[in-house]
């Protein structure tokens, strides 16, 4: 018996829902992050269209979805224009004069600055409304006594301070005697085993792993490689390891390549013969883009073609991942929305609006470019 009409007539509007929901959210997390402005104008149905891959309906149904949100609103016949975010990180400090940003990563090597300009970018954007002055500590591990950490030229008590991606128990404890405000910023989760209570926001980068091997194995994939570290709680290599039994799937030893980098021509040799060995996988999840870019010139030296012979899933959507060819899918991080809550929530902090220990975590988002598609044995061919 074949399908009916009105069979297929659902299935068409369920794809098409998904589809406008998955606009929508991308959208939601441009603006978010920055890279739409208050009134600034989306760019049109036809290129936003294109940019995802799907139909012009399905971006009206996701413009409608943001106005019923309250983040875009519509001009008849001129386009779609943000609203902006509920908070914009407007309000003011009173007691505190300084933040220092308190982190150990220095000096920022060349493949992650990205990052650190995202940082930059949003706590500027935030504390430009204040009368607060941004301090930056990129040493901590040079100075004899926390003291010498924070601005000499203020008094302890209008102080507050910003851990990034760092949280020494020894410094959060003499903080917390010194009733110096502060936050901890963390690019994933961390154990607060032996850590003294604290507020904090972080990204949940394990969902954002799982979501991305899941999205895989609804294209048909079945054979899915791994490029990254494995055995730490909480990380990507256990996400990707969850949604392969979750999805029923038991990944050989083989098709896992056991590597940790940021610069793709590291990553390169060894994707090379990851590859190289590996023709049987469909489909590869990287934990950093590097990773990702590395494995699509590896794939192209071995004359496989990126998507049709092999999907190419990256993590971070650093800028160079929209610019290769063909564009890589990838889970986009939080950066910009990272570093404003943290200071948002330092703020409410400092104005005495919080009556318990405040714990924020930002959820990922996939950006599905054209690296992916489904395997050939699904789309009917050999």
């Amino acid at each position: 018996m074949g399908t009916s009409i009105v069979e297929v007539s659902t299935e068409r509007t369920e794809r098409r829902d998904a589809d406008a929901r998955r606009v929508a959210e991308g959208i939601r997390h441009a603006i978010e992050e920055g890279r739409y402005r208050r009134n600034a104008r989306l760019p049109s149905e036809r290129m936003i269209a294109s940019e995802f891959g799907v139909t012009r309906r399905a971006v009206r149904r996701a413009i409608e979805i943001l106005e019923r949100q309250g983040l875009v609103y519509r001009i008849e016949r001129t386009g779609a224009f943000v609203r902006g975010a509920v908070n914009d990180g407007s309000a003011g400090a009173h007691t505190v004069r300084a933040i220092t940003f308190i982190e150990d990563f220095w000096p920022v090597p060349r493949e992650r600055q990205f990052a650190l300009a995202d940082y930059l970018a949003a706590y500027t954007e935030v504390l430009d409304a204040t009368h607060v002055r941004m301090r930056f500590e990129p040493h901590l591990q040079r100075y004899q006594n926390f003291e010498q950490v924070l601005a000499d030229q203020f008094p302890l008590q209008e102080q507050a301070c910003i851990l990034v991606n760092i949280a020494p128990p020894d410094l959060m404890k003499w903080l917390d005697e010194r009733r110096i405000p502060y936050v901890v910023q963390f690019y994933c989760d961390y154990p607060c085993d032996g850590l003294p209570p604290h507020h904090r926001v972080f990204v949940n980068k394990f969902r954002g792993a799982y979501d991305a091997v899941r999205y895989l194995v609804s294209l048909g994939h079945r054979r899915i490689g791994f490029v990254g570290k494995t055995g730490e709680p909480g990380d990507i290599g256990m996400a990707y390891h969850a949604a392969m039994r979750y999805s029923g799937l038991l990944p050989a030893r083989a098709d896992i390549l056991d590597l940790a980098t940021d610069n793709v021509e590291v990553a390169y040799d060894p994707a090379l013969e990851f590859l190289r060995r590996n023709r049987r996988i469909t489909a590869v999840f990287a934990q950093a883009d590097a990773m990702a870019l590395a494995l699509m010139r590896a794939a192209k030296t071995l004359g496989i073609r990126v998507p049709d012979d092999l999907s190419v899933v990256g993590f971070n959507d650093q800028p160079e991942a929209a610019q290769t060819e063909p564009p890589l899918t990838t889970v986009a991080s939080p950066r910009r929305l990272l570093a404003r809550r943290a200071v948002e929530m330092l703020l409410a902090v400092v104005r005495g609006e919080c009556d318990s220990w405040q714990e924020l975590v930002l959820d990922c988002n996939l950006v599905v470019r054209k690296s992916t598609a489904p395997p050939r044995t699904a789309k009917g061919g050999d």
